[in-house]
């Protein structure tokens, strides 16, 4: 039996896996390499929750003080409105999902798009668990499941500053935030990075987040 497919690495039990296809107008282009430097990166959600909900329940911590990690983990909700919405207003972007972590995306937009992305840490919005976690559980750490957490399925976008202040009100409804911006790409890794509030930037690497053929090499 030979698998397609990054979803299903390794397992001792069976896993039935659906795929939905579908087409998109010819005028609508959302590809990780359509990025332009002096877009405006997008995310929606809160990203880090379904990776606090996994390390709960995979550690049985107590999970009674985080039923938003825990849904979030159990029951991912794909953004379709919001992917939808971006396509009806803005058709030429970039777009991913953030399934193996907000890092992820951001590095794989910006490799497959020759730019680098910078995320504006003040702009981030962390989720109250993620921070509560971290005080009750030494091995938490917020900014690692932020970024590497995986498994949230929310979105990442770059648009062009001037459609995002125009669509900015209507895009919000539907869950986009601000985080950053797209800069020039220095060729070389880190192709994303976080600039804090005092100064300091820090870079973010793919090899932290989840490595599909990583995995399924290491179960050979």
């Amino acid at each position: 039996l030979k698998l397609w497919g990054g979803d299903t690495t390794r397992g001792s039990h069976w896993v039935v896996s659906l795929s939905v296809m579908g087409e998109a107008p010819a005028h609508v282009k959302l590809t990780r390499s359509d990025a332009q430097v002096g877009n405006i990166i997008l995310a929606t959600g809160h990203s880090g929750l379904a990776g606090l909900g996994c390390k709960l329940l995979t550690r049985e911590k107590d999970t009674s003080l985080f039923p938003q990690a825990l849904q979030q983990f159990k029951t991912p909700v794909a953004q379709l409105t919001a992917g939808q919405c971006l396509a009806r207003l803005i058709p030429q972007a970039s777009l991913m999902d953030t399934s193996d972590g907000l890092a992820d995306a951001l590095i794989k937009c910006a490799k497959a798009s020759g730019t680098h992305f910078t995320v504006d840490g003040s702009k981030l919005i962390v989720s109250a668990e993620l921070l509560l976690a971290e005080i009750h559980f030494e091995e938490v750490d917020t900014l690692d499941l932020l970024f590497y957490g995986g498994e949230d399925f929310h979105l990442v976008a770059s648009v062009p500053k001037d459609a995002w202040l125009k669509h900015q009100e209507v895009l919000e409804t539907v869950g986009f935030y601000e985080i950053g911006v797209v800069e020039a790409s220095v060729n070389q890794a880190p192709y994303a990075s976080v600039q804090w509030q005092d100064g300091f930037r820090e870079g973010l690497y793919e090899e932290k987040s989840f490595q599909h053929f990583k995995a399924e090499a290491s179960t050979l």
